[in-house]
């Protein structure tokens, strides 16, 4: 509960801001795995090696064999702070933090929405920082969900 909590508001801080205000050091093709390794170090002290979504599987699986982190397989099963995984055509493509129900500005000055699927990620179109609702952004990008992994707080 603890890193969740810190993770979406980590998340939530980000909102609108661009890209490189948050990741200055990142290319925009890793720009989702940069920023979700950016709030996952600023939110919880967690450290990922690498920079790409690819590795950042790899490494949760190492950590859920150690007992820090739960796969999640179903969309219905999320739970806020958890970090999603896209897939398009059969590979890893995408990264970004489930934040569940979402009422507010999306990042791009577009007004509020509300949300019942959120997901706080590193646009590398708008190069910003947006909410988006997972369904609608896995339909627009032609994307399928491909799990997700929440943090298990070991204190």
């Amino acid at each position: 509960m603890k890193y969740r909590i810190s993770i979406i508001s980590r998340a939530q801080l980000y909102v609108g801001k661009k890209s490189k205000e948050v990741c200055p050091w990142v290319p925009s093709n890793v720009a989702c795995a940069a920023f979700t390794r950016t709030v996952l170090k600023r939110s919880t002290g967690l450290i990922l090696d690498r920079e790409s979504a690819l590795m950042h599987w790899y490494e949760f699986m190492k950590r859920s064999k150690q007992g820090g982190a739960q796969f999640v397989l179903k969309t219905n099963k999320l739970l806020s702070g958890d970090i999603v995984f896209y897939a398009e055509d059969g590979y890893l493509a995408h990264t970004g933090i489930y934040i569940g129900n979402y009422h507010g500005p999306i990042g791009n000055n577009t007004g509020n929405v509300v949300y019942k699927d959120a997901v706080v990620q590193n646009s590398s179109t708008e190069r910003r920082i947006l909410v988006y609702s997972m369904q609608n952004f896995m339909k627009k990008q032609g994307q399928t969900f491909l799990g997700a992994v929440r943090l298990i707080c070991s204190k």
